[in-house]
């Protein structure tokens, strides 16, 4: 329940959001979880206001001088499975949902600047996620394997120039990795992760950029007081068709474990003083 007082003439709302959601033991390895919610969800206060904001450089946000509400419904369906004695864990879900706004969004270009408003006719959204986390342990190196892998999806409209415009993006990650120790001494840790970000407006063509990112940490710990660990990432990131900039950054760090209650550590990160990072990501 929300009571708003001063330019909303104390006003109150309440809001319900029901959320049901049933769970399947297929076996006592292995789950199933079915869920759906519905929720009607109050306006930013921040959004309330008949002015133009410099938000960035280049970028003003008009507010609306109305209060209003947004309404969305989701479903859901998740599933687990977790087998310690052979260190096999996995997890998958996936989610669409849907929403709907008072308000459409605007979109004008004056000069050098952008003006981002809302105009008084309802608005439809969608969006779309799926995530997937699996992994194995391997005994032999004392570590294990695994796998990430995230879809989002976005589809929306904007009166932008004065014309309907429909969009949508897409962004994809995928992250395999490895990790292991030798006793404990040495522990170690390798990852790839390929992000990708798609962006399709009306009957144009789709435009997309690809980031590539390598990224290792070793971490060594001769005796019980120091701890030293060491690290970085190369980043090849795609800005345009054809073109990717290329970036290595490495950081380390001194711990001394001066007893149970007291640590004293010292680090420094961007050891090559690297002061330029550049990456392509399309959004609205």
């Amino acid at each position: 329940s929300y009571f708003f007082s001063g330019g909303l003439r104390n006003r109150t709302e309440f809001f319900l959001s029901p959320s049901l959601a049933a769970r399947f033991r297929i076996t006592p390895r292995m789950s199933l979880t079915l869920r759906g919610s519905a929720r009607r969800s109050p306006a930013s206060l921040h959004d309330i206001h008949d002015s133009s904001i410099l938000t960035d450089y280049r970028s003003f946000s008009s507010g609306i001088d109305d209060y209003y509400s947004s309404s969305g419904q989701s479903l859901s369906l998740s599933y687990n499975y977790r087998n310690a004695q052979s260190g096999v864990f996995l997890m998958a879900m996936g989610r669409y949902g849907w929403n709907r706004s008072k308000f459409g969004t605007v979109q004008n270009i004056v000069g050098d600047y952008i003006f981002h408003s809302y105009r008084p006719q309802p608005s439809d959204s969608r969006n779309a996620m799926a995530f997937l986390n699996v992994s194995k342990t391997l005994d032999f190196m004392r570590g294990a394997v695994g796998l990430k892998g995230n879809y989002t999806r976005m589809e929306n409209n904007i009166l932008s120039q004065g014309v309907g415009t429909d969009y949508h993006s897409d962004s994809y990650s995928l992250s395999p990795s490895v990790n292991g120790n030798i006793s404990s001494i040495l522990n170690w840790t390798l990852r790839f992760t390929w992000d990708r970000s798609v962006l399709k407006i009306s009957d144009m063509d789709s435009r997309r950029s690809d980031n590539f990112i390598y990224s290792g940490n070793v971490t060594l710990t001769p005796c019980p007081l120091i701890t030293w660990t060491a690290g970085g990432e190369f980043y090849h990131n795609q800005i345009e068709t054809g073109r990717y900039k290329e970036m290595l950054m490495l950081d380390t760090k001194l711990t001394f474990n001066i007893s149970k209650r007291i640590e004293i550590s010292a680090s420094v990160t961007n050891l090559l003083n690297k002061k330029s990072y550049t990456y392509t990501t399309y959004g609205t």
